[in-house]
């Protein structure tokens, strides 16, 4: 890379989430079409593809190439807290969804640990070394995903009820075909779906902004999120 300066430094630090802000409406889509494991897996597919590029960059244009990918794998990667909170245990969920954001935090801890091992390298392995270890823990963790469950709720969204039902009785009712918090939890699923779809027949994106109450909590909304990146140490880094 050359020590890169200015301008160039720059972008390729935020490249990456160029990426990940290219590919988040396509992960909606995906997600909604072919299903939560099925989007979580074309991440790890990203993964793959990114680290390869990155950890053996000859250019420049391959390393942020590698990067660009990286930062996909992050929006592919989102969905990942809906299928676990989706097939968690009702009184799990907010357990669950807590350890993974707080996994966010581990994994950029042990990412900077190793950065900083690595700092001293003699030629390209100060850098290679870093680029290869960003798939350490998600193959650590893709055995637990081959074996989680597809989400029930989605399931039941594309008309594959019986499947859905099944897994509910497996993971939440231990396996009792009349367990009551299996029926419960089906049909709740689907009544909220049924009235989802109802909601989505009448309504759309421009009823957010018709009256003055819905254009402040749009604008509220929509802005939070631009402005959590923009405090302390996100402006500097």
């Amino acid at each position: 890379m050359n020590q890169p300066k200015g301008a160039w430094l720059g972008f390729v630090n935020a490249v990456q989430s160029l990426g990940a802000f290219a590919c988040y409406p396509l992960v909606a889509y995906c997600s909604n079409r072919f299903g939560r494991k099925k989007t979580v897996a074309i991440g790890y597919a990203w993964l793959v593809l990114g680290t390869a590029l990155q950890t053996a960059a000859q250019n420049s244009a391959m390393f942020v190439l590698g990067r660009l990918f990286i930062g996909g794998v992050s929006a592919f990667f989102s969905i990942a807290p809906v299928l676990m909170t989706e097939c968690a245990y009702p009184t799990h969920r907010g357990i669950v969804t807590s350890f993974f954001n707080a996994g966010w935090y581990v994994g950029g801890l042990l990412a900077a640990w190793a950065t900083f091992g690595t700092r001293n390298y003699s030629g390209s392995w100060a850098w290679r070394i870093p680029s290869l270890l960003q798939v350490a823990v998600p193959v650590a963790a893709v055995w637990g995903f081959v074996l989680a469950p597809e989400s029930p709720r989605w399931l039941i969204s594309v008309g594959r009820h019986e499947e859905a039902r099944a897994i509910l009785v497996k993971y939440h009712g231990e396996g009792d075909e009349s367990s009551p918090l299996a029926a419960f939890e089906y049909e709740e699923i689907t009544s909220t779906l049924a009235l989802e779809k109802e909601a989505a027949a009448t309504t759309s994106y421009a009823d957010m902004f018709r009256t003055k109450g819905r254009r402040h909590r749009s604008f509220i909304s929509i802005t939070l999120g631009v402005f959590a990146q923009w405090n302390g140490v996100g402006i500097v880094s």
